[in-house]
């Protein structure tokens, strides 16, 4: 009987092991997918700021050549 017993609680404990091993597996995945996209948005943020500095840069100099020419 307690073996009978013991050996069920084994194969619980194994399903579970194997279970919260899926999952962690499974979690790791998911960051690791977070931390692609993420690094993707970086870049895109990046590229961004790189093209509103280039706006900026234009427009002041539009802004500076229109008041020398008002002048």
């Amino acid at each position: 009987m307690i073996e009978t017993i013991t050996m069920v609680l084994s194969w619980v404990i194994v399903v579970l092991q194997l279970m919260i091993n899926h999952s962690i597996t499974k979690y790791r995945k998911q960051v690791s997918d977070l931390k692609e996209e993420n690094a993707h948005i970086m870049g895109d943020l990046l590229l961004l700021e790189i093209h509103v500095g280039k706006l900026l840069r234009k427009q002041r100099n539009d802004s500076e050549k229109k008041d020398e020419n008002n002048e």
